[in-house]
């Protein structure tokens, strides 16, 4: 099929306090490929809305003929560039089983241009919505604990890779869809990533709860490792059932964590 229409205007992202944020995009290196169009949006029709944030909106949609399952994100500026930027990130962790898999660019059904990012279409919660609904119970059991860590920390491994130099930039309870015994375990939401391929410097990005102290703390050469902070406050997450960092909310909050963090 022919390639979706693409729109390439500057990329403007909120970069805002206790919530995911980039100050600025790199466009990533590490994949030049094209990606073909799987179809537009006639072509699918809505089944469910999965998930919904100040990024748009993600919709379960459904082939009307070959009748296969996606998640499509739309999003609620009409910038298409980001969508684009995560489509390559995306393509490039194929075959890494512990994120979500890369569909293609769902184009408008009237304009020809890029509508949509398909997605892999996972039936799982994400990690948040499951200890959301396990609060007040026990923390998880160290055997399942150790089944999603494995999973997760193995993802992340092949998304750093040499072959690929991927950083998630947001990794935490909300982006990553699991199953409940750990048998299923996929990062997902690329929005926020960067490719290492890209000259420093990098700017902040993330969530605050879950950001490592040299993204607060303004460092802009940080590595692959600012994931494996994430990752670890995930972990304490798991067994202790609680988040391990409050995000600061204000600006004063802000200056405060950062003079907790020389100390």
């Amino acid at each position: 099929m022919a390639a979706c229409n693409r729109k390439r205007p500057a990329a403007v992202l909120d970069a805002g306090h206790g919530h995911a944020a980039a100050q600025h995009q790199q466009s990533p290196t590490c994949c030049k490929r094209s990606r073909a169009s799987i179809g537009s949006t006639d072509d699918y029709e809505k089944v469910a809305r999965l998930g919904k944030g100040g990024f748009g909106v993600v919709h379960r949609m459904r082939h009307r003929v070959t009748k296969k399952n996606v998640a499509v994100k739309f999003l609620s500026s009409p910038d298409v560039e980001d969508l684009e930027r995560e489509a390559r990130f995306l393509e490039v962790c194929n075959g890494n089983p512990y994120v979500v898999g890369f569909e293609g660019l769902v184009c408008d059904a009237a304009t020809g241009d890029t509508a949509g990012l398909a997605m892999e279409y996972v039936a799982a919660p994400s990690l948040q919505s499951l200890s959301w609904d396990r609060r007040g119970d026990p923390p998880l059991p160290e055997s399942t604990v150790r089944n999603f860590m494995w999973k997760l920390l193995t993802g992340a491994e092949k998304m750093h890779g040499h072959d690929r130099h991927i950083v998630h930039r947001d990794i935490k309870p909300g982006n990553i869809l699991v199953g409940k015994n750990g048998e299923l375990v996929k990062i997902c939401d690329l929005g926020l990533a960067m490719s290492m391929s890209d000259w420093p410097p990098y700017n902040r990005a993330g969530t605050t709860s879950y950001m490592a102290p040299e993204m607060i703390l303004g460092k802009k050469d940080y590595d692959a490792q600012v994931d494996t902070w994430s990752i670890g406050c995930v972990f304490a997450e798991l067994l202790t059932g609680k988040t391990m960092f409050k995000g600061y909310l204000e600006d004063d909050d802000e200056d405060k964590t950062k003079n907790d963090i020389r100390q």
